[in-house]
């Protein structure tokens, strides 16, 4: 018997075989995706971009940042950050212990820090020569405070153009035609989310000031908001590394936050900008 049936299905196989398989297929071949263009209008990724602005009013967040500068290397792990209508922005640094350590303010035209345990003040006008001389990296703080929304440094948004797909990256890239002395600059976007994923600016010579990559992003609502976001001067070798362990958008943000209250007998120190 069971020689019987041992016969009876090497000719069930035979014959099925034999008839091409034209009546059954037991593996349908998956149908590849439909190819990506090599270059798009750069309009709607403007358009979400300006879109996002408009929705993203206030953040308030914590995160633990890593730097690496000529002042040497630091890790914090509790840096509450707070930004308010894409104009103010204050970094409170907090110890192991739970004491405050810094604050740091600045509305764009302005900064100032407060060393709390030396009960010293540094103000200035808002460059970035002076948020050097602070922190160690050459960045404006209007420029920070947009990268900290997982936005890009520049202001106004360019309207139009296009975007190259780059294959190996995945990634459609829009480069500035600027003519000139200016800086130029690069923005990867995700063909999918139409998030910048990283920028980069170059100055006249061809380098690379400075470079932003955006990652791990989470969704809030409607926004993608990046939870860790590195920043780095490749000339320059420095580096700071933001992840937020902990974020609250558009919150009720008081404009108090953004005063600094030093107590008597402060030592205050003016900053000026060097000559041109």
């Amino acid at each position: 018997m069971g020689r019987l049936s041992r016969n009876a299905i090497s000719l069930a196989v035979s014959l099925f075989l034999l008839g091409g398989c034209s009546g059954l297929r037991l593996f349908s071949p998956r149908e590849p995706p439909p190819p990506v263009p090599a270059s798009v209008s750069a309009e709607p990724f403007w358009k979400h971009l300006t879109e996002r602005r408009n929705v993203l009013e206030n953040l308030k967040g914590l995160a633990r940042v890593q730097a690496h500068t000529d002042k040497g290397s630091a890790t914090l792990d509790d840096v509450v950050v707070v930004v308010r209508h894409a104009e103010a922005l204050r970094l409170e640094g907090i110890g192991p212990f739970g004491q405050p350590l810094f604050l740091f303010i600045t509305d764009g035209e302005w900064l100032a820090l407060h060393m709390i345990r030396d009960n010293r003040l540094v103000v200035g006008p808002a460059s970035a020569r002076n948020l050097e001389r602070l922190f160690g990296i050459a960045v404006a703080p209007q420029s920070l405070l947009r990268l900290l929304l997982g936005d890009i440094p520049l202001n106004p948004l360019p309207a139009n153009g296009d975007l190259a797909y780059r294959e190996d990256e995945r990634l459609y890239m829009w480069e500035s035609t600027k003519p000139g002395p200016d800086p130029s600059y690069r923005v990867w976007f995700d063909p999918q989310g139409l998030q910048p994923v990283r920028f980069e600016m170059e100055d006249a010579a061809g380098s690379v000031v400075i470079r932003v990559n955006y990652g791990d992003f989470k969704r809030h609502g409607d926004i993608l908001l990046p939870t860790r976001i590195d920043v780095a001067e490749p000339e320059t070798q420095r580096q700071a590394v933001w992840r937020y362990t902990d974020v609250q958008l558009n919150t009720e943000v008081s404009a108090d936050l953004f005063r600094v209250q030093p107590p008597p007998q402060t030592e205050i120190r003016v900053l000026k900008e060097d000559p041109a």
